[in-house]
Order: C-alpha cells, then sequence, then structure tokens
C-alpha cells in the first residue's frame, strides 16, 4: 500500500518537549508511539485534549516549567488524486490564559489519558454520570417538506379561528365592563383557553341578558326598603293533654240540688264575673254591681249559694270543660290566622324580591293543610257530652284520630313557619347589604357570558379542535419519522458500555440503566473504588472512554471524523486484558461501523507496542526517546516473532545457525511465562507430552545457548531440525495463529 500521508508533529515548550518536530510517512492514520516514563508522551496527548478542555488550569499543565509560551501542531498531508490536501491542528498555550486553538483538520478529537481518568471515572468514585442529553443524527435525511407545510397551513388555520374566538371574548368582557364589573372577580377573569377548553365548572340558569335586567333592577332597588317581618307560627297543642284528661276522668257530682246547678250553668259566667265584682263577704247595704240596688237578705242568701257551688269541685270541673271548649275554638280561629298572615306575607315577599336578583326565583312555601273541621267538631261534641255528665268515662279511641290530625298540623305549620322566615331573614339580610348582592350578581354575569361565548361560538370551537387534532396527528407522524433518524445519545452510551464491560468481564461486573455498576448483580453504590482493582479500574475507565464516544457526535457522518488519542491504556492490566484492549482498538472501525477510523497510541509497554505491530494494528510504530520522534524497529520490539520465524524456517529444511537454540529457548520461555508463570521452564517442557517425547529439546537450549567452550558439535542438523519441528509442532496446538502470522 502506497504511503500517501504525511504526518508532522510539532511541539514546543510543552513538558520536556522543548522543540519536537518529526514527520513520518505512512498509509493510515494509525500510529504507535513507544516511550519510556518521564519522556513526555502524556503531554502530547494533554495537548490533544486542550481541544475539548480549554481552560487556564489544563495550559499551564503541560508548559514546561519557567516557560510561559508554548506549541503545540499536527499537520497531515494526503495525496489524493494527483493533489495535495493539507489538514493542520494548531494550539498555542500562555500561561494563565486558555489556549489559542486553530482546527480545520474536521477531525473530531477524542483523547484518553491519565487526566480523563481522573475527571471522569475517579472523581465520581467509578460511577460514570448518567446525565446525557441529546440525539444523533442518522445519515439519510426523510423529505417531510409535504407534512410540515400541512402542519403550517392548519396552524394558520387555527390561528385565524382563535382570533375570532379571541375577538368573541374580548367583546363578551366589555359587555362585562358596562354593568360596572369589577375585574379583579375571579369568574370574570375567564381566558380564550377556558372558553376553549371549557375547563370552568360554571351554571347559570339564567341567561345573560335576564341578569342584566335584574342587574338593572338592583340599581333601583329603594333606599328605605323596610324589612319583613317574619311569621309567628306559635301554635301551641298543650290543650289537648287538658282535653284528653277531662274526657277520660270520672268526676263526682256535689250535693247541691240539681236545679240550682242547672239555674246556675246557664249563666255561670254571669254569675262568676259579678260575684268577682261584690267584696269577700257582702253586707245587707251592699250594692248589685249590676243593678246598682241594695242587696237584700234574700239576694245575699243567694250570693252565698253562688259562692258555696263555685267553690265546689264539680263546678271547677264545669269551669276547665268550658275553658277547653275555648281553647278548642281558639286554635281554629289561629290555624285561619296563620292562613291570612302567610298569605299577606307571601304578597309583600313577592312584591320585593324582585329588587334582591338572587332571590328573585325564590317562593315562600305554602303551608301543608289537613281538613280539620270534622276533628275539631267531634272533639266539641265529645266536651260538651262531659259538660253534661261529668261522671262518665269517654275512651281515647273517640279522640285519638282528632288529636292526631291536629298534631300532624301543627307539626306541618311549625315547620313551614322556620322555613319562610329562614327566606325572609335571606331577603333582610341582603336588602341590607346590597354590596354583598351586587357580587352575587356580577358573578352570575360572568358565568352566563362565558357559558354565552361557548354557545355561540361552538362550532368554531369545535374545528379549532378537529385542526389541532389534526396538527397533532401530523406532528406525531413527523417526529416518529424524525426518531427514525436520530437515536439518543445516552442510550448509545449506555449500549456501548454494557457491551465492553461484558466482553472485558463477562458477567462478573455490569452497569445497569442508571449508570450505576453491579459486582455479580450487587450495586456498587458507594464503594465501587474498594471493590474495583487497580487494572479492573483501569478496563472501566477504557470501557467508559469507547463508550463515550458518542456524546462527542452530532450524527453518523461524525463517525468518520473521530480520531482517538489513546495515552497508556494499559496501566497494571494483566496480559490477557491487555490483548482484550488490543483488540478493542483494532475492532474500533466495526463497533462504530466506519471502513476506518485514525488512532495515536501511546504507550511504555513494549510487549503492548508488539502486539500493536504483530497484529497490524497500528500502520506506523514509533518511538519517542531523546526528544526525537522516530520509526521503531520491527526487531526491537518483537524478537519473539523473529526467533519463531527462525525456528520455522529450520523445521522447514533449512539449515541450523549458532542462533537456532538461543531461538528454541526464547520462544519456549516466553510461552511459558504466558502459560505457567510459577512452572520452571524444565517442569513446564517435562509437563507437556509434545515437548516431553523430544529427549534432548532441553538440553539442546540449555547448552546451546549459554556461553562455554565446545570441543566437539555436540547436535546435528537434523537433531537440531527435529527439535524445531516439535516447537513448531507445539506452537500450533496452542498458538496456532502465531504460525500464520509469519507464514501470511
Amino acid at each position: 500500500m502506497s504511503k500517501n500521508i504525511t504526518t508532522k508533529i510539532e511541539a514546543t515548550n510543552l513538558g520536556p518537549h522543548i522543540n519536537l518536530s518529526n514527520s513520518f510517512p505512512m498509509s493510515k492514520l494509525k500510529i504507535g508511539v513507544f516511550a519510556n516514563n518521564g519522556t513526555g508522551k502524556t503531554f502530547l496527548s494533554r495537548a490533544f485534549r486542550l481541544i475539548n478542555n480549554n481552560d487556564i488550569e489544563h495550559v499551564n499543565k503541560i508548559l514546561t516549567i519557567n516557560q510561559s509560551k508554548g506549541h503545540f501542531k499536527l499537520k497531515i498531508s494526503e495525496q489524493k488524486e494527483g493533489t495535495t490536501i493539507h489538514k493542520n491542528l494548531s494550539i498555542d498555550v500562555e500561561k494563565n490564559k486558555v489556549a489559542k486553538i486553530s482546527n480545520d483538520t474536521d477531525y473530531i478529537f477524542h483523547v484518553f489519558n491519565s487526566d480523563y481518568i481522573r475527571e471522569n471515572i475517579e472523581e465520581l468514585k467509578f460511577q460514570p454520570d448518567g446525565e446525557i442529553d441529546g440525539y444523533i443524527l442518522g445519515k439519510t435525511k426523510i423529505d417531510l417538506t409535504n407534512e410540515k407545510k400541512k402542519v403550517e397551513i392548519i396552524s394558520k388555520d387555527i390561528i385565524a379561528k382563535s382570533t375570532i374566538l379571541t375577538g368573541a371574548v374580548n367583546t363578551g368582557k366589555k359587555e362585562l365592563d358596562k354593568q360596572h364589573i369589577n375585574k379583579g372577580t375571579s369568574e370574570y377573569k375567564f381566558t380564550v383557553r377556558n372558553v376553549y377548553d371549557g375547563d370552568l365548572s360554571h351554571k347559570e340558569e339564567k341567561s345573560y341578558e335576564e341578569l342584566v335586567q335584574s342587574n338593572k333592577t338592583l340599581a333601583k332597588t329603594p333606599d328605605d326598603l323596610p324589612d319583613i317581618s317574619e311569621i309567628e307560627y306559635g301554635l301551641d297543642g298543650n290543650f289537648l293533654t287538658d282535653i284528653g284528661v277531662l274526657l277520660e276522668t270520672s268526676y263526682s257530682k256535689s250535693e247541691i240540688a240539681q236545679t240550682f246547678k242547672d239555674k246556675v250553668l246557664t249563666k255561670q259566667i254571669f254569675i262568676e264575673t259579678g260575684l268577682a265584682l261584690l267584696p269577700e263577704k257582702p253586707e245587707a247595704d251592699t250594692e248589685c254591681p249590676f243593678c246598682e240596688q241594695i242587696l237584700l237578705n234574700d239576694a245575699l242568701d243567694l250570693i252565698e249559694k253562688y259562692n258555696d257551688y263555685l267553690e265546689d269541685s264539680e263546678a271547677k270541673v264545669y269551669t276547665e270543660i268550658k275553658n277547653a271548649i275555648k281553647a278548642l275554638d281558639k286554635f281554629e280561629k289561629d290555624i285561619l290566622n296563620y292562613k291570612s298572615a302567610y298569605l299577606q306575607l307571601k304578597n309583600e315577599f313577592d312584591s320585593n324580591k324582585k329588587f334582591i336578583p338572587s332571590l328573585a326565583d325564590e317562593q315562600l312555601l305554602e303551608p301543608e293543610q289537613i281538613e280539620l273541621a270534622e276533628d275539631i267538631k267531634t272533639l266539641n261534641q265529645l266536651l260538651n257530652k262531659k259538660l253534661k255528665n261529668i261522671e262518665q268515662e269517654i275512651n281515647e279511641k273517640q279522640f285519638k284520630k282528632p288529636f292526631k290530625n291536629i298534631i300532624k298540623q301543627i307539626s306541618f305549620l311549625e315547620a313551614n313557619g322556620i322555613a319562610n322566615n329562614k327566606k325572609i331573614g335571606s331577603f333582610n339580610t341582603k336588602k341590607n347589604n346590597l354590596k354583598d348582592e351586587k357580587l352575587i350578581l356580577n358573578r352570575r354575569l360572568c358565568r352566563a357570558m362565558y357559558l354565552k361565548i361557548r354557545k355561540e361560538q361552538k362550532s368554531l370551537i369545535e374545528d379549532i379542535g378537529k385542526l389541532n387534532i389534526n396538527k397533532k396527528t401530523l406532528q406525531a407522524e413527523i417526529a416518529k419519522k424524525e426518531s427514525k433518524e436520530k437515536v439518543s445519545k445516552k442510550d448509545k452510551v449506555l449500549q456501548n458500555l454494557k457491551s465492553y464491560l461484558k466482553v472485558f468481564f463477562g458477567n462478573k461486573y455490569s452497569v445497569d440503566d442508571d449508570f450505576c455498576f453491579k459486582f455479580n448483580k450487587h450495586a456498587l453504590v458507594d464503594n465501587a473504588t474498594d471493590v474495583l482493582s487497580d487494572g479492573e479500574k483501569s478496563i472501566v475507565a477504557f470501557c467508559y472512554y469507547i463508550a463515550d464516544v458518542y456524546k462527542i457526535v452530532e450524527r453518523d457522518d461524525d463517525y468518520n471524523k473521530l480520531f482517538f488519542i489513546i495515552d497508556d491504556p494499559i496501566s497494571s492490566l494483566d496480559f490477557h486484558y491487555v490483548y482484550a484492549i488490543s483488540q478493542t482498538i483494532r475492532n474500533l472501525h466495526k463497533n462504530l461501523d466506519v471502513e476506518r477510523v485514525r488512532f495515536i497510541v501511546l504507550t511504555h509497554n513494549l510487549e503492548f507496542m508488539s502486539i500493536l505491530i504483530r497484529n497490524k494494528i497500528i500502520d506506523m510504530p514509533l518511538i519517542l526517546a531523546n526528544q526525537k520522534l522516530m520509526k521503531l524497529s520491527r526487531q526491537l520490539v518483537m524478537p519473539y516473532e523473529e526467533h519463531l520465524r527462525d525456528i520455522y524456517g529450520v523445521s522447514n529444511g533449512g539449515i541450523p545457525t549458532h542462533t537456532t537454540p538461543n531461538s528454541v529457548r526464547h520462544v519456549l520461555e516466553t510461552i511459558n511465562k504466558f502459560e505457567a508463570p510459577d512452572k520452571l521452564l524444565q517442569d513446564y517442557c517435562d509437563g507437556n507430552k509434545i515437548l516431553g517425547d523430544n529427549e534432548f529439546i532441553y538440553s539442546l537450549m540449555h547448552d546451546a545457548s549459554h556461553g562455554g567452550l565446545r570441543n566437539q558439535k555436540a547436535y546435528t542438523d537434523e537433531m537440531i531440525r527435529e527439535g524445531c519441528a516439535v516447537v513448531i509442532e507445539f506452537v500450533k496446538t496452542k498458538f496456532k495463529g502465531q504460525i500464520n502470522q509469519i507464514t501470511a
């Protein structure tokens, strides 16, 4: 493949780099840089990180000690169809100032180093931040012009019709203003939205026009409108108890002659009245209170007889019976008076209630009537019957029904009086506080206006509703189509973080949908730092870094612009994790679904560098030393592969050399350390069937790979070839890909 790309890196006064400037031809932007500790590789990654983390703290951190200014530049020149395309990243740094960055590369740089780990993982106690917003737009743009045009037309129609509705509401408010309604009244504050939604639970039986008339009437209320007197319903049924006792009781008659009693009974009231006017013991010269004549002895004797009679118990019973008859007559008149008082009160209430709009439809309750004429007649007959013979007992059955009807009538009239007096009291209260009545009417006017507008604009409101439904339906369709060309950044980060953790840890470590790490399905809320080993922390950080890339892309096309800067991703890692990291870098293009990716991998681990080269993960291996970037010799980083190649050649008929036994020892020691570092080489070889069956492999690599005088040749070429063949067979059973690598 032609090397059509030239990459130049410059660094001035950045850490140990006083004046670094080197360029290299390459076919792909896949660069590996090996550097021992202290040579300044991290300062290069920090320079790249300034692109997205440009603050004074980071600037001061990368400047060379005692230097106030520095510079970094990446220049990429690519030959395409006879034309050279130049892409430049230039970063000028000055102490205590943010960096000046000029980037025309079109690349999106994503940097992994110790600073990234500390700021994104360590400071969060290895619980990544799940607050990720935004979407990644798809490559293809769906044509939604027609749909959006329809939404625009519908929106204009909604605005036009809503303007009409707004006008109706404004007109209604002006009408209310004519009624001098306080704008602070809560019902006055209904809006166009309220009218459209119908969300106010207003009820009003009268129309707005009727309430306007009521308002006019209220304004004409006379200042001297008198109170309405409450009805007096004081009907008392206690007299029935006396009647019942009189009728049921048998009284004894006195010994006074019956003829005299009959005579007195015909005029008992007259006699009682006259006696009351006389002295307690009248004399012969006492005048009659009626005829004014001097009372003679006969008259005085008669008066004495009258007094004796009235003092008699029989006479008293007669008096009580007559009083009961009077009470019954009075009750009958009281009922008639109540009815008359009610009619008079009703006329007065009906005449005046028009001045109180809230009571305009109020009616006094008509008394519930029970026909009592027969009942009263029955009681009168029973009392007169008793009057003629006080000795007789009258059974309760004869007066039980009249009593029941009279008590029921009293109860009805009492309830009627209480109910009507309540309405009369309400009238008097409202009449005497017309301000409250005005407020009530104003609220009713506002409710009525709201309902009026709703009724008059019903068809318009329905039209707007249909338009809104159509608009929402179209917008939902547009959103659904647009959603097909965008994905949630948060979902992509989470999905890929889960996937990478699965690759590295299996089911040991995972992360839930809230970005909380789990150890064997147990949430590591506050103790992730304590549970994870140093190597596992490095893996977690790297997994998050690879998944984190979805936060910095805006659309699918951006994946082709990514440029990864990966500084020392294998710190504190076991060897099998090193391979996993290498394969993750190798497969970045597959995970991102792009043809190729760009990256610079920096490391101080020679074996990691060897893996990157052997697996053709990087295109340009470099070494950073002595303020220079130089191409790294393949033999310096991959002696194992070269030794294996020598052994393979000898096993296939090549001529052994003095270095062949040393190659055998190097290959077997390397595999021994990788597969069973706890075993000695001899024990490892003896324990393997393929190696153990060859009796001289161990002595060959031991004797022939150490210094010492040899008087004769200890091994023939054929013996060495046989030993090399055994080693190759052994490697094939363990790591067949290594043989394929050197024979490709």
